[in-house]
């Protein structure tokens, strides 16, 4: 959308003539399309908590900030980062069909396990996404799949390091988990899923 300009007159102690007030309306306007404008997108703030609040396609738009991570149930439940700055601090868990894109998520002082859960029958596609683990640590793990969960992961990237450990623990077959297009930096080796067009940094 195009931002509208807003119209000033300067006639320091004088009354306001026809015009004047034209220029009043005209702004009104311009603060009502911008507010309808904002409105319109739904934005979730910083720091406020996911709420399912329907049975199905409950969509999240994250502005940049904040935010903990939460447990998904219901299908096509999808969190969508509307600009850059947007990160998840927590423990994600996802049990249904769900879509994540262009996200950080990391853990946290309180968080320090895999920063993403996907359940048996979860069914979940990461787009533009980045993981990452802050700290060093024994054995540590990006994403954990349940045996028959399945995801794909286009055009993410993988940071952090620990000694051992897993990018994706994979708990069923390697076709269920499908990674393309994505960096890795963490010094461990994909296994154990699909991958194809990766690179190291």
């Amino acid at each position: 959308m195009r931002i509208p300009h807003e119209l000033v007159y300067r006639r320091t102690g004088k009354v306001k003539t026809e015009s004047d007030e034209s220029i009043d309306v005209n702004n009104q306007q311009s603060r009502n399309e911008l507010t309808d404008a904002f409105n319109s997108l739904d934005l979730m703030l910083d720091h406020e908590p996911f709420v399912e609040e329907k049975e199905r396609r409950n969509y999240f738009s994250l502005a940049p900030g904040d935010f903990n991570g939460s447990i998904f149930k219901k299908p096509d439940s999808s969190i969508f980062g509307v600009a850059g700055g947007t990160t998840l601090q927590t423990a994600l868990s996802l049990s249904s069909r769900h879509v994540i894109d262009g996200v950080r998520l990391t853990n946290s002082a309180e968080s320090r396990g895999a920063l993403v859960q996907l359940s048996a029958t979860s069914v979940v596609v990461f787009r533009s996404c980045v993981f990452e683990r802050s700290g060093s640590s024994n054995a540590p793990v990006w994403v954990t799949v349940a045996n028959g969960g399945k995801a794909v992961f286009i055009g993410c990237m993988f940071l952090g390091s620990g000694t051992g450990g897993s990018i994706i623990t994979n708990a069923g077959a390697a076709a269920n988990v499908q990674v393309v297009g994505c960096y890795n930096g963490t010094g461990i080796a994909f296994a154990g899923v699909t991958s194809a067009a990766l690179g190291n940094i």
